[in-house]
């Protein structure tokens, strides 16, 4: 017979243990959710008895942390999800880091104040220009949402990580204590790898923690490309299809430029026979992940054809998900919440409004619009005419809808 250590035993059958249910990190995870409660449902009972004996004079976070809010764990950085910069170089308040006016970061601000790593982290953030309320979102699971059994294996697996830990030591790059899947494993062996590549070809080394960071967004933005299986209530176009008369169609969609730190939105808007009747390219000056990327260009999409007059519109896009959270068929994730709050309070400006979903090869001229991006200072917007880089494009675009 052959002895295990419980806390192995209690691993998931995944990660070579028995998936025993650990009661010290399961009564953990309870604690937790009744945390999660007092931040979340103030007029309950439980609420005002744990108010007027505990935190009587403030608030539960305050209670807790004192008063400098402005360190919680808000930036998306893997594992802490706090911010690592010298607390004496930051501000006190936030929203000072933030140009309210266009709902955009202060770029030149950010990157004085924080790491590198850091401010480019912060900077993906997509902001909206209605600058809503901040909130509490769960980062363990993907619609923001508190449940104890993703609390519970995220105890299980740093009661794990601090009694083993995990380093990648053959690699050079110790990560301490830090739980890492296979998954993140390998992502951060192969980052490793490519930075010596790098080295031996005159490159700068990278930070141990820049490698993990790009890792891990490695891994996010596969994972947010992959289209989940399409309902079979819902069928997608492979190809453009013109609208029904006196209705235009708006396709949108996002390019990320890597080496520029920002990325690019393409809008081209098209009445029924196919002929355009304005285009968009605009930069955003952000290093937006690829969802991100896509619920904001849907947004420019529908605040151009706002600015442009058109009353009946369908809006186009090749990201279902973005598709599916506007359609109300899933829940937005809390990184595009705000974005899509603001779409549809934009659409109060149309008489009628649709959203289609298209395949990525019926989308190709948005896509090249998003990629000029790339190459324009703010944005270039075109008006009953065709921009001259799509003109033998769209002539072969119509006729395949033909």
């Amino acid at each position: 017979m052959v002895w295990m250590e419980w806390n192995k035993l209690c691993r998931p059958k995944a990660k070579g243990g028995m998936g025993f249910r650990d009661l010290k990190a399961f009564n953990l995870a309870l604690l937790e959710k009744q945390e999660w409660r007092l931040q979340h449902e103030s007029n309950s009972l439980f609420y005002h008895v744990f108010k007027s004996k505990y935190f009587p004079e403030t608030s539960f976070v305050d209670a807790r942390k004192g008063r400098n809010p402005s360190y919680d764990k808000w930036t998306p950085s893997p594992s802490t999800y706090r911010v690592e910069s010298p607390r004496i170089l930051l501000l006190e308040a936030l929203d000072t880091l933030i140009d309210s006016d266009h709902g955009l970061w202060r770029a030149d601000l950010v990157r004085e104040l924080f790491l590198n790593f850091e401010a480019e982290n912060i900077l993906s953030i997509p902001l909206s220009t209605r600058m809503p309320l901040d909130k509490l979102v769960w980062a363990a699971t993907p619609n923001g949402t508190f449940t104890v059994k993703s609390a519970y294996w995220i105890v299980v697996e740093m009661r794990g990580a601090e009694q083993e830990g995990t380093s990648v030591w053959s690699l050079g790059c110790d990560v301490g204590s830090l739980a890492i899947s296979l998954v993140q494993f390998m992502a951060i062996a192969w980052n490793i790898w490519r930075n010596r590549n790098g080295i031996q070809h005159g490159k700068e080394p990278k930070k141990k923690e820049n490698l993990i960071l790009e890792a891990f967004r490695f891994i996010s933005e596969f994972q947010a490309v992959q289209d989940p299986p399409i309902p079979s209530v819902h069928r997608s176009q492979t190809s453009w299809l013109p609208p029904e008369p006196s209705v235009y169609k708006a396709n949108a969609d996002g390019a990320i430029f890597k080496n520029l730190s920002s990325t690019g939105m393409g809008v081209l808007i098209r009445d029924y026979k196919g002929q355009v009747v304005a285009a968009l390219s605009q930069r955003c000056f952000a290093p937006l992940g690829p969802l991100e990327v896509e619920a904001k260009a849907m947004k420019a999409a529908v605040i151009f054809a706002r600015d442009v007059g058109i009353k009946n519109i369908i809006f186009e896009g090749d990201c279902l998900q973005v598709y599916n959270c506007l359609h109300g068929t899933s829940k937005a994730p809390p990184a595009v919440a705000n974005v899509l709050n603001g779409i549809l309070f934009h659409l109060q400006s149309f008489h009628s409004f649709d959203f289609s979903h298209i395949r990525r090869e019926g989308n190709k001229l948005a896509h090249i619009l998003a990629q000029h991006a790339q190459f324009v200072s703010d944005f270039v917007a075109w008006v009953e005419e065709t921009p001259s880089f799509l003109e033998t494009v769209i002539a072969s675009d119509v006729l395949d809808c033909l």
